[in-house]
Formats: C-alpha cells, sequence, structure tokens
C-alpha cells in the first residue's frame, strides 16, 4: 500500500560547510583587555570564521566574539580564556555537526496510509521477495490479524539500526537472540527473511545503473544461481 517513508538513521554531508568542528562564543565588556585577547586569539593556527557583534548583556553594551576551530586550536584558545575567570565562565563551546542529507541513509521507518493486517504483510512479503517461508516473532499481545501502522526496515542484519525505534513491525534479514525478544517484549512484532534476501533483489537495480554508467560497453549478468546459505529443510 501507499506510505511515506523517511530514514531511520538519516546521513551527513562529507563535510562542514565552514572550516573547524567547534565553535567558540563570549562575550566580553569594550576594553583594551579584549583587544589583547583577540590578537592573541587570531595568532593560533586553525581559527576561522572570527566575527565581533555588539551585544547588550544586562544593561551593558559589550561585544559578543565567535569563532570557529579545530580541535587542536580549542584546547589552545580555551587555555587562553581560563586566564580571564569572567571571561571564562561566560564562555560556549559548540560542536558543530555535518549538514543532513534529505532523504538519505540508514533504514527506513515506513508509515503505511491505511494500516495492514500482520498477516497481509507476510504473504506479500513472499510475494515480493519469492519466498516460500520468513520467520516471524509477534509482539507480545499481538496476533497475525493485528493491525500494522509503522514499519521500520533495514536490509542485511538490522538489529543495531533497527533497536529503540518505535513501530508495529521491524522488519529485515537477520537479528540476534535477544534482539528479537527485547522487540517482542515492546510490543514490536519481528520478520526475518535471512540476511541476503532482503538484498538480493536490488542486484537487478544496480545492473541497470551500472550498465549506463558504464555505457552500455560491458555486459552485465546477475547470478540466477546465488542463494542465500540458510534454507528451510
Amino acid at each position: 500500500g501507499a506510505c511515506t517513508a523517511v530514514p531511520l538513521h538519516p546521513s551527513t554531508a562529507p563535510s562542514y560547510p565552514a572550516e573547524g568542528t567547534h565553535r567558540v562564543e563570549f562575550c566580553a565588556a569594550n576594553t583594551e583587555h579584549l583587544d589583547t585577547v583577540l590578537s592573541k586569539i587570531k595568532d593560533i593556527q586553525e581559527i576561522s570564521c572570527l566575527t565581533t557583534l555588539p551585544a547588550r548583556v544586562e544593561g551593558e553594551e559589550q561585544t559578543r566574539v565567535s569563532l570557529n576551530c579545530s580541535q587542536k586550536a580549542l584546547l589552545e584558545v580555551v587555555a587562553l580564556l581560563s586566564q580571564n575567570s569572567l571571561l571564562y565562565h561566560k564562555t560556549e563551546i559548540l560542536l558543530l555537526q555535518k549538514p543532513l542529507l534529505p532523504h538519505t541513509g540508514m533504514g527506513r521507518l515506513c508509515t503505511l496510509s491505511e494500516p495492514v493486517s500482520l498477516s497481509d504483510i507476510i504473504e506479500r512479503l513472499k510475494s515480493h521477495l519469492k519466498l516460500p517461508h520468513v520467520r516471524l516473532a509477534m509482539g507480545m499481545g499481538k496476533t497475525l490479524e493485528s493491525p500494522v501502522k509503522k514499519a521500520a526496515l533495514c536490509a542485511g542484519s538490522g538489529s543495531s539500526v533497527l533497536k529503540g525505534m518505535e513501530a508495529d513491525l521491524y522488519l529485515t534479514g537477520e537479528m540476534s537472540h535477544h534482539d528479537v525478544l527485547d522487540a517482542v517484549a515492546n510490543g514490536i512484532s519481528v520478520i526475518l527473511c535471512e540476511h541476503s534476501n532482503t538484498e538480493r533483489g536490488f542486484l537487478s537495480e544496480l545492473r541497470d545503473v551500472l550498465a549506463i554508467h558504464l555505457q552500455n560497453k560491458i555486459n552485465i549478468i546477475v547470478s540466477e544461481k546465488d542463494r542465500d546459505p540458510l534454507q528451510v529443510a
């Protein structure tokens, strides 16, 4: 059925939008001492985006100083500011985060437009993956007719990706025994399809992408014998 899907763990950009890994900010009165501090800060290597702006703090006109720096430079900046207890206690240190990349990342949380029974999802899943069987652990208090509105999924081995996610159903290839028990105890049903069964369907998609990238100069063949090593005897 129709659904909206968002990454469980969004990916981040490969680099920071500006130099540095930390931002240091503090306010100080407009004195010669501040000028001296700023001069010493400018002498520290790996400092960037140093800005000063007028600020009014508790009715007093002051200057707000902001700068980006590396981990190494941060130690030097803190050592410098710690020489003045007033400046040091007004200092804020922020860890800069790389921006998130929209619509990318590990796993997906799918919210169905209309709830579907667990048994219906199992049959659709077996049909989609062309599998005769899947493994099922029903959440505490759930039945095959229990409605599923939210499903968290991850191809391959999804324990670390799915852990702690609020959903009606976890769908992945494999999970550890205790992670399955944890999900079940929290009322979350678990469907396991074996590791490579949740990945193999992408091979035909990858083949088409590679064919375009290689301008159809190489014949790409998807194995017809490849199977998950674990089978139901």
